[in-house]
């Protein structure tokens, strides 16, 4: 028998849930928060006349903190209704509505006009929603398809009948909804890349401006663009978390972010390579968060419980944590500002998202191959071993010669990370890492012979 589990923040939730800025990494002053009860009802395809309930937004109706506890049929329409008015002042130029995050298929009107259309579970959608605004009251209403039957799109760890590893399905809304007002001319994106004692900041589209750190002055945005490099850098580390806080102006819009510079290598210290953190030995002692919870699932009933999550796990000895299935904005930021021993680190933290990560390793597997001159001005190229080659391709390619070459079925699960009989425990199970070894070699000198 199931029982409804409460976390004490969950049991104590009062007011407007979640009123915390949601997008640390780019801040404006303009921000109006769409979180709280909506309208809310369930139809086989179209919004419906009239709505027959209530949600607490931004948790998904699976949830108890939504105020529904209620899975609804596959491919069911999921549809949200609220009314907001602009105050005086916010419009500066456009209105952008922001939806963190909601699973999978959503289409959004603004006084009955569609205003755009989302398929993706797990990423922020941002619709321009000026031409579609009237003065006075606005009516903003959002429907939502999810369908776990069809497994095309990314779904996580989520099934019907939840058990072992995997979990309760969500659907529908499950991040925070929120206006922002910027000038015609804005920053679309931030993007900011750690190059270890210096950092390069660039903006979509490309504007100029002035970038403004704290404590080392202000910098020339062109085109786009800039690099600092601070000259007596302060490295980032668990024990000293320090960030560099930052300011972009360009044209009329203005941002506040931050950055951390730290140096993540392999060095060889003494006989053997060691991972290094800012130049030094260090042992990544980490775990994977999964990210779920009893009463919100997905979404936790206030951000201190992202707070406490990380802080518990520190006292059990962790440094570093692998963020699991989601894009957690405000968890990412409670992350980089813990203070001192109270810090985890994230590797990958020079990349925006996984995807980003992915995307950028997809691209550098694209180019491999061998060297075969030089440009002009000295840059090396080279003539790709494949233009297609992927990740995915990749694994799929290496499965397929190893299976050619009567490498055991078991042995190229365990190189690939993959479960051999039991779907659930096989892959905890020991196994000899040199039979991996030897079909790896199989396959290079296989390779090698064409």
């Amino acid at each position: 028998m199931l029982h409804d589990l409460y976390t004490p923040e969950g049991e104590a939730l009062t007011g407007q849930p979640w009123s915390v800025y949601p997008r640390p990494q780019m801040k404006r002053n303009s921000y109006i928060n769409l979180n709280g009860q909506w309208d809310f009802a369930v139809t086989e395809k179209h919004f419906p006349d009239t709505y027959d309930k209530t949600i607490l937004v931004p948790f998904c109706p699976e949830s108890l903190l939504s105020g529904i506890h209620e899975h609804f049929p596959e491919g069911h329409a999921l549809c949200y209704r609220r009314t907001f008015t602009l105050p005086e002042g916010f419009h500066q130029g456009r209105i952008l509505l922001h939806i963190g995050a909601a699973d999978q298929h959503l289409d959004c009107f603004v006084n009955d006009k569609k205003v755009g259309n989302h398929s993706g579970g797990y990423e922020n959608i941002t619709f321009d929603i000026t031409d579609a605004l009237c003065d006075g009251e606005n009516e903003l209403k959002i429907r939502c398809f999810d369908d776990l039957r069809n497994q095309v799109m990314p779904y996580g760890k989520q099934v019907m009948k939840r058990g072992g590893m995997w979990y309760t399905p969500v659907s529908g809304i499950w991040q925070t909804v929120w206006l922002e007002s910027v000038p015609e001319s804005y920053i679309q994106k931030l993007n900011i890349e750690n190059r270890g004692t210096s950092v390069t900041i660039t903006t979509e589209p490309k504007l100029d401006g002035t970038v403004t750190v704290a404590g080392l002055g202000s910098y020339p945005l062109t085109d786009g663009s800039v690099t600092i490099t601070p000259e007596n850098p302060h490295l980032w580390s668990p024990e000293d978390p320090y960030l560099y806080e930052f300011t972009v102006e360009a044209g009329e819009d203005r941002v506040e972010s931050y950055f951390a510079l730290r140096v993540l290598e392999i060095k060889k210290i003494g006989d053997y390579q060691r991972l290094c953190l800012n130049g030094k030995p260090y042992f990544f002692h980490g775990l994977l968060d999964q990210g779920y919870w009893p009463d919100g699932i997905f979404t936790p009933a206030k951000p201190e419980n992202y707070a406490a999550d990380i802080l518990a796990m520190k006292k059990l000895g962790f440094n570093t944590l692998r963020k699991h299935i989601k894009v957690e904005p405000e968890a990412q930021a409670i992350i980089d500002k813990y203070q001192g021993e109270q810090h985890l680190l994230s590797p990958f933290d020079r990349y925006s998202s996984y995807r980003d990560y992915n995307h950028r390793l997809n691209d550098a597997l694209k180019k491999l191959g061998p060297v075969n001159g030089k440009h002009r001005n000295g840059v090396l190229t080279r003539e790709p071993i494949n233009p297609e080659l992927s990740t995915y391709w990749a694994r799929h390619s290496w499965a397929t010669i190893a299976a050619s070459l009567d490498i055991p079925n078991e042995t190229i699960a365990a190189a690939l990370g993959h479960s051999y009989g039991n779907k659930v425990t096989a892959i905890y199970i020991n196994f000899d890492a040199k039979k991996i070894d030897r079909a790896n070699r199989q396959v290079i000198n296989h390779l090698k012979s064409k």
